[in-house]
């Protein structure tokens, strides 16, 4: 379905952006900066990863099972948002408490959607 193949490319576009945005928009205290980029990186690289992800399902599709392109797409779209959103607002803010009890739910979402995508692969049509 073209749908993760338009999603994932999007999402390609805004990683590099905020990627960007991040290597030059990162203030705070000297003592907190290489964390609070670092954890912006580790946010952006999941981002861009999880991109490709979605472009690798989108053209997948004709070869996956239709449940299998719900799932694995549906789960790393889902996760990307749920994972990336939090962690990337700690890296901006260094605020480690509001966002984050709904990121570790958002990584496990991303890698069920691989396995998904896995299992999809394997059953094919």
């Amino acid at each position: 379905m073209k749908i993760w193949v338009i999603l994932g490319a999007l999402n390609g576009f805004l990683a590099v952006a905020l990627g960007a945005i991040g290597a030059h928009a990162i203030k705070g205290p000297a003592d907190q900066i290489m964390d609070m980029k670092e954890t912006f990186q580790s946010a952006n690289r999941f981002h861009f990863y999880t991109a490709l992800g979605l472009i690798l399902v989108g053209l997948l599709a004709d070869k996956l099972p239709d449940w299998g392109t719900l799932a694995a797409g549906g789960c790393l779209a889902l996760g990307m948002l749920m994972f990336c959103v939090p962690v990337y607002f700690m890296g901006m803010t260094g605020n480690r408490l509001a966002p984050f009890p709904v990121a570790p739910v958002g990584g496990t979402l991303m890698m069920i959607g691989w396995i998904a995508l896995a299992v999809a692969a394997w059953v094919g049509r």
